[in-house]
């Protein structure tokens, strides 16, 4: 049978699984080592490696807002359905309702309200935040303009630096 699947990403995607459910499991042999925060980080490598090899295939033929949209609405597909269904168990096992549970609609609650009423979604935030803000970054760097690579560098630099800085310190691991 044959498969476009590479086996250097699957092996990763096994550590990241393998070091979260040991942070998780709470049977951590490395002693300090936060091997949760490191096998997020590596998901959000792979992520960032994968969705970026997507959008790069879109954007070659470029056709204005229907490349955004068809992107967003691929990737919200397979994340939001699942997500707001999560979300919804929360919120009935929580057995209260509060204002602030509408920032986790729109994916806010790491800025505004905080995550305690369903504490995992801060990593869905960084993603969806992420979605929404690359394709923008591909725009800017459309090859057709006669920038120069070292202007979009500087630019994806300035980019990472900023929203790196701007982003909120995730939760320690339980």
């Amino acid at each position: 049978m044959l498969t476009n699947r590479n086996l250097g990403l699957d092996l990763m995607r096994l550590f990241a699984i393998y070091f979260v459910l040991i942070e998780h499991g709470g049977k951590n042999p490395f002693g300090d080592v936060l091997l949760g925060g490191l096998g997020v980080e590596i998901f959000f490598v792979l992520s960032g490696f994968l969705i970026g090899r997507i959008i790069i295939r879109e954007f070659k033929d470029f056709k204005g807002y229907e490349t955004f949209r068809h992107f967003w609405v691929n990737r919200w597909f397979r994340t939001l359905p699942l997500y707001y269904l999560a979300l919804l168990v929360q919120i009935l096992l929580s057995n209260k309702m509060e204002w602030g549970y509408l920032y986790y609609l729109v994916f806010l609650q790491n800025n505004f309200y905080g995550i305690s009423l369903f504490p995992i979604s801060w990593s869905l935030v960084v993603e969806e935040w992420f979605y929404l803000g690359l394709p923008f970054v591909f725009f800017l760097w459309n090859p057709s303009n006669q920038r120069s690579h070292f202007n979009v560098i500087c630019f994806v630099t300035r980019s990472v630096v900023i929203s790196t800085a701007a982003s909120p310190t995730p939760p320690a691991a339980p």
